[in-house]
C-alpha cells in the first residue's frame, strides 16, 4: 500500500500540529504501518495465501486497537476528546527570580490546555508574600535566570486567591509553552519586578484507566 494511503494519526486543519505534544510519534506510527504493509504484500506475492489472510486480519485488528491512531477504513479519530487537556504546572518561589529576592512566599500554578481550541485555563495560589500582590502573569519566551515580557494576564479581575481564568493561546505562545520557555511571575509592592517565579513545566501524561 503506498504511503499516501496511510491516514495521519491526527485529523486537524494543520497537519502535524499536535504531534508537538508527542514528538516523533506520527513518524513512528506511519513507518510501522509502512513496514507492516510491505510484509503483507510479500505474503500476497508468495504462495502462502493463508498466511497472507491471517496477517491481514492481524494488521486490521492492530489498527483498530490503536483508536485515534488507526489507519485504513476505521472510524474517524476523535483524539481531542479521548486524550483530554494537556496539563502544565509551575512551583513558585523567590529562588527563580533573576535578581536577589528575599521572600518566604511560595505558590503553585496549574494549567490545562484544550487541544482543540488552544484555550489555556489556570488556577494559581500563593501565600506569605512580603507585601501586597500587584499582578500575576505568564511571561516568555525565556529560560530561567533572565526576564521576558508578559504573554498572559493571570489576574484580569484582581488578585483574589485563588486566581482562576482562561485565555486562547496563539500558535507562537503554544510553541513557547511546549518548549518550556514560559514562566509565571507574581509581582508585589516590595518587589515590583516579581517576588515569586516558576518555570512552567508539562505534567507527565497518565495512562487512561481501564474500562470494565
Amino acid at each position: 500500500m503506498p504511503a499516501s494511503h496511510l491516514r495521519p494519526p491526527y485529523k486537524e486543519a494543520s497537519p502535524g500540529k499536535w504531534s508537538r505534544f508527542y514528538p516523533g510519534l506520527e513518524a513512528l506510527i506511519i513507518g510501522t504501518y509502512k513496514d507492516v504493509n510491505s510484509m503483507n504484500c510479500a505474503f500476497l506475492n508468495g504462495q502462502n495465501s493463508s498466511m497472507a489472510n491471517l496477517f491481514g486480519i492481524a494488521v486490521l485488528t492492530l489498527g483498530l486497537g490503536f483508536g485515534p491512531f488507526a489507519v485504513g477504513h476505521a472510524a474517524e479519530p476523535t483524539p481531542d476528546a479521548a486524550m483530554g487537556p494537556v496539563k502544565f504546572f509551575a512551583n513558585l518561589s523567590a529562588d527563580e527570580q533573576s535578581t536577589t529576592t528575599l521572600s518566604p512566599g511560595t505558590g503553585r500554578a496549574d494549567f490545562a490546555v484544550d487541544r482543540a481550541t488552544q484555550r489555556i485555563s489556570w488556577k494559581v495560589t500563593y501565600n506569605k508574600l512580603t507585601s501586597a500582590a500587584t499582578g500575576a502573569h505568564i511571561h516568555g519566551p525565556q529560560r530561567p535566570g533572565t526576564n521576558a515580557g508578559v504573554q498572559v494576564d493571570l489576574a484580569p479581575n484582581g488578585m483574589n486567591v485563588p486566581l482562576e481564568g482562561s485565555a486562547i493561546l496563539t500558535d507562537a505562545q503554544l510553541e513557547y509553552l511546549l518548549a518550556g520557555r514560559m514562566y509565571v511571575n507574581i509581582h508585589s509592592v516590595r518587589y515590583p519586578a516579581g517576588e515569586l517565579r516558576g518555570q512552567i513545566q508539562r505534567l507527565a501524561p497518565t495512562a487512561p484507566k481501564a474500562t470494565q
